[in-house]
């Protein structure tokens, strides 16, 4: 259980995700196929994450998708209670009529004679169905147990998962604002040594007749006036009544500093 947990929580870092947890679970269940699906809120079955560890023919499937219910909400289904196990009876009974002619024909090619599912959602309306299933005969007795005890941990990782695509894809937006102002940051050490820098502040350390970065990975500035009054403000920064400081360092092409 440690070990499928540990899955489970770095899952979200593997390429493709999760993939170590869902061939333990299926070791672990006796399942000859194992899915997850993060499912958004109002978009169709086909937009979601889909993840597949098993020999489950994913080209057929996905036909199969698209016939039946790629432009429905899975998420509309009237699903009794997040993060209880119910069984492929169960999975029938919930979507029939609706998706019963997809259901027959998936469990046709694929083979399947029994399965297990279950739901939770994060806090934003990302679903996850985690589901195991066998070919060969019933899957082991204790899946539907396995599956409830590890929800909330499954809860927690696709919360994670989901806030961090949300930062990262913020951090894209905000970092094409900003590539469009033509604006970079570089990092100062209080003697003027360059600590760090974006690509765009990088580029003015580089190519600007203005900003560079000598030997030993000092701060240079021309003319050398304007170089010992930057230097100044650093030192004053680093003092307990500093406040923001704006310089112009040429007027043609316009460069401004804000220190």
């Amino acid at each position: 259980m440690t070990d499928l947990l540990t899955a489970l929580v770095s899952g979200p870092f593997e390429t493709p995700e999760w993939c170590s947890f869902l061939g333990l679970l299926r070791t672990m269940t006796g399942a000859e196929f194992a899915t997850l699906v993060l499912q958004p809120p109002g978009r169709a079955l086909d937009e979601g994450l889909q993840l597949v560890s098993g020999d489950v023919a994913p080209a057929e499937l996905s036909r199969m998708y698209r016939m039946y219910v790629a432009f429905g909400d899975v998420n509309s289904r009237n699903w009794p209670e997040d993060g209880k196990a119910y069984s492929l009876e169960d999975l029938l009974r919930f979507d029939r009529p609706y998706r019963e002619e997809y259901y027959r024909e998936v469990l046709d090619v694929t083979g399947i004679t029994d399965a297990w599912q279950i739901r939770v959602c994060e806090p934003k309306g990302v679903a996850a169905f985690l589901s195991v299933a066998g070919k060969t005969g019933r899957v082991g007795e204790s899946a539907p147990e396995l599956l409830q005890s590890i929800a909330p941990a499954l809860q927690s990782s696709v919360r994670g998962y989901v806030a961090a695509k949300a930062a990262r894809l913020e951090a894209l937006l905000t970092s094409e604002a900003v590539r469009r102002l033509q604006y970079g940051w570089v990092l100062l050490e209080q003697d003027g040594y360059v600590m760090a820098s974006d690509p765009f502040g990088e580029a003015f350390l580089a190519n600007s007749d203005v900003l560079g970065r000598n030997n030993s990975g000092r701060l240079t500035v021309s003319p050398i006036k304007l170089e010992r009054e930057i230097m100044k403000y650093l030192g004053d920064l680093a003092g307990p009544q500093s406040r923001p400081r704006a310089l112009t360092l040429r007027t043609d092409p316009w460069l401004d500093m804000l220190l």
